[in-house]
């Protein structure tokens, strides 16, 4: 307006505004490290990308120092993690959290000393119930003479050797492990068997294996009570029974026994081919049995049931009719 004149005049100009803030998506909320999922990749894709945006990621505990400038961020270490996200073109920015938590819970193994084997010792308790396992967990005991259940803090083992018993943290994935040396005692024999051997079908022989114990001065075997002389760390049986094994020191003020039991499980199957019929005009017929199982051998008895009356003869082999 001229102050003068009176005169007024009017002008109008458009200021444009760009406050469009970008956005920044750091991921979860809170992560965990553990032994399943060591390490993390933080980021999501709703996080805005293009040529005008920049990234900076940093851990609040130390927040002037730029971890990356990438849009992801690789981590292995626990911490608070913030994205900011700056669009350069109009300096509006975002930040997002992210906070990785260190959960990597190890089991701590309490192993108590075992005893050692002594001649009137039969086994050893291998004891890790002061272990704490107050968490999902699976547990297992590894070594020359484990039970068949190993899913437990405490085992009796009948022979020495080394022992390893091993924690995971069903939770974490972690998992711990110790291990605990049984010792055999001066002058100690030990006698281990098989619970139980089976004669083979072919050879009609069965090895017991006796090496899991010691070696002694005195050696005794006996079948059903009585002695029977058989030879080495894994003696041939013939006859099926109950077979103890006696072992004693050099004067035997030490001594100890096991017993196995020898059984024979072969499976006997007859067969005969089904034969041609008896007829006016073929008076002789074939019987074959050669199919039968087991097969012919030196430990096989084959027999024929013949009726009173029955014309027969002898065949190729003693399954041929």
């Amino acid at each position: 307006m001229d102050s003068i004149s009176r005169c007024v005049s009017f002008a109008t100009i458009l200021v444009p505004a760009d406050t469009t803030a970008p956005i920044a998506d750091a991921g979860a909320d809170s992560l965990l490290l553990n032994c399943y999922t060591p390490d993390h990749v933080l980021g999501e894709g709703n996080t805005s990308v293009g040529p005008n945006i920049r990234y900076a990621w940093r851990e609040l505990n130390n927040p002037q120092d730029t971890l990356s400038t990438l849009r992801d961020f690789f981590t292995e270490t626990p911490g608070i993690f913030e994205l900011s996200v700056v669009n350069i073109d109009n300096g509006c920015r975002d930040v997002d959290v992210s906070r990785v938590v260190f959960a990597r819970d190890t089991p701590f193994i309490r192993l108590q000393p075992p005893l050692d084997f002594e001649c009137f010792i039969d086994s050893v308790t291998l004891d890790a119930s002061a272990t704490n396992l107050n968490y999902d967990n699976t547990q297992n005991w590894r070594g020359p003479c484990v039970p068949a259940s190993v899913d437990t803090n405490r085992i009796d083992v009948i022979c020495p050797g080394e022992y390893i018993y091993t924690v995971i943290n069903q939770e974490s994935g972690c998992q711990a492990q110790d291990t605990v040396e049984v010792l055999l005692g001066d002058n100690v024999v030990l006698a281990i068997l098989p619970d139980s051997v089976f004669l083979d079908c072919d050879t009609g022989e069965a090895r017991i294996d006796r090496s899991r114990g010691t070696d002694a001065p005195v050696v005794e075997w006996y079948r059903e009570g009585e002695r029977v002389d058989l030879v080495g760390m894994r003696p041939r049986v013939r006859l099926p029974g109950v077979y103890t094994l006696v072992l004693g020191n050099f004067n035997e003020s030490c001594r100890d026994t096991a017993t196995v039991v020898v059984a024979a499980k072969c499976p006997a199957l007859s067969i005969i081919v089904p034969p041609d019929s008896l007829t006016c005009s073929r008076q002789v017929i074939d019987l074959d049995a050669t199919v039968s199982f087991p097969g012919v051998g030196p430990n096989v008895v084959t027999e024929w049931l013949i009726p009173a009356d029955a014309n027969v003869q002898a065949g190729d082999t003693e399954r041929e009719l």
